[in-house]
């Protein structure tokens, strides 16, 4: 799935990077190939962990909203077309957390 991520400038120097569509996920960065890189594992960890509780994955586009559309917009492609295996394994190490 491509989820849209929009990074910012921040005051001083670096970029914060979110995607619209998966609340609370956020990464920093000094480039902007460094915030889109951070991101797209940040993404990948948020998506896995819904995943692994058995909460839903918002859809590419569910969260925009055009107070997002200010930035730099980049594309963030997650495969979260994860095997059964690998989900208990990860369900299994959140709940020995």
């Amino acid at each position: 799935m491509k989820y849209l991520a929009i990074l910012r400038k921040r005051n001083g120097h670096g970029y914060d990077a979110t995607v619209p569509d998966l609340p609370g996920c956020i990464a920093t960065g000094g480039s902007v190939e460094e915030a889109v890189l951070r991101m797209q594992e940040a993404a990948s960890r948020h998506v896995f962990e819904l995943l692994a509780r058995d909460e839903p994955v918002p859809r590419p586009g569910d969260g925009i909203k055009p107070a997002f559309g200010v930035g730099i917009p980049a594309t963030i492609d997650l495969d979260i077309d994860l095997d059964h295996e690998t989900l208990r394994r990860h369900r299994e190490m959140l709940e020995n957390r």
